[in-house]
């Protein structure tokens, strides 16, 4: 349930504000599958202000309906990074949708493409991670 979701991310992102000093304005959300599916959704909805967003196979099977929102994110300059394989079934092909929006809409964004992978994390993950991070974090 993506209303569930977001509601459980915003009281996460509040507590972790309240309780930390965090700089609101270099925050990166992440996630995997339908966890980047809320994610997204919760930029789209302005939940969390973010810089940028990192995406692991996500399953975005609204994508098309969110098209409009997404102007919020280039008006924004958010930044994305996105990863995926080329043997997920269930997400492959939303993927590349969400990318050709991002593309037609002028956001910033990386994609990489695993050979070979399905629906699960690349062995590189941490390599993947730092350098989606660099991405997001430069000016």
């Amino acid at each position: 349930d993506i209303e569930k979701g977001l509601r459980e991310l915003k009281e996460h992102y509040e507590n972790i504000l309240e309780k930390n000093n965090i700089d609101s304005d270099n925050i990166i959300i992440g996630g995997f599958s339908a966890g980047g599916r809320v994610a997204l959704y919760s930029i789209l909805k302005d939940i969390i202000k973010v810089k940028g967003f990192i995406l692991v196979a996500p399953w975005l099977p609204e994508i098309d309906e969110w098209a409009p929102l997404l102007d919020k994110i280039r008006d924004k300059e958010i930044k994305g990074y996105v990863v995926c394989g080329d043997k997920d079934d269930d997400c492959y092909e939303c993927t590349r949708r969400f990318t050709d929006l991002l593309n037609s809409k002028k956001i910033s964004y990386e994609l990489k493409i695993f050979k070979g992978l399905d629906h699960d994390y690349p062995d590189n993950f941490n390599k993947i991670l730092l350098k989606a991070i660099e991405f997001i974090s430069k000016s």
